[in-house]
């Protein structure tokens, strides 16, 4: 194979994947001029609130892929579990993962999940205290509970999708 056989072989695999990469959930948006233009949020929140604050993480539910697969097995946990969802509206990550989280929550629609949705500032603060509480100093951070006891958490962003991870949480034998 010669050299420019070569090249072009590995720039069809490098488009490949990413086109791949996006059908797993790892497509977001990133115009300039939305993101980073958040207001800023603090206290304990509701969806709505963060995404009229922040537009950019409403674009990225919208533009988000999720494993219809995993929303399926999301659906069919019987467990009842609390998710604490610690962000900030002025984080770039939060910007970009906790539309997505919610996006995961509308479509799993499964009513033994609740969701309580806290902001911080800067500072990782708001007259909760929730990230002191919950030992929080990374956003956004995703915490489950099942009667008060931590299952496990989500950090920033996730290593693989975000649903897949929400299940292996809920999943975990001993959990």
């Amino acid at each position: 194979m010669n050299r420019m056989t070569q090249t072009a072989l590995f720039a069809l695999v490098v488009a490949v994947s990413v086109f791949l990469f996006q059908g797993v959930g790892l497509a977001f948006y990133d115009d300039e001029e939305i993101m980073g233009k958040c207001g800023l949020l603090v206290g304990k929140t509701t969806k709505e609130q963060v995404y009229a604050a922040c537009p950019a993480m409403k674009m990225n539910a919208d533009v988000y892929y999720l494993s219809e697969d995993a929303i399926r097995q999301l659906k069919d946990v019987n467990d009842k579990v609390e998710v604490i969802a610690v962000l900030g509206t002025w984080s770039a990550e939060s910007q970009q993962q906790a539309g997505r989280f919610f996006r995961i929550m509308d479509e799993t629609k499964n009513s033994g999940i609740s969701v309580a949705v806290y902001a911080v500032d800067e500072d990782m603060s708001d007259e909760t205290g929730i990230a002191e509480r919950y030992r929080v100093d990374t956003l956004p951070t995703i915490i489950f509970l099942r009667n008060g006891k931590e299952l496990g958490r989500i950090i920033e962003a996730p290593k693989t999708t975000l649903e897949a991870e929400t299940l292996a949480i809920l999943s975990a034998k001993g959990a």
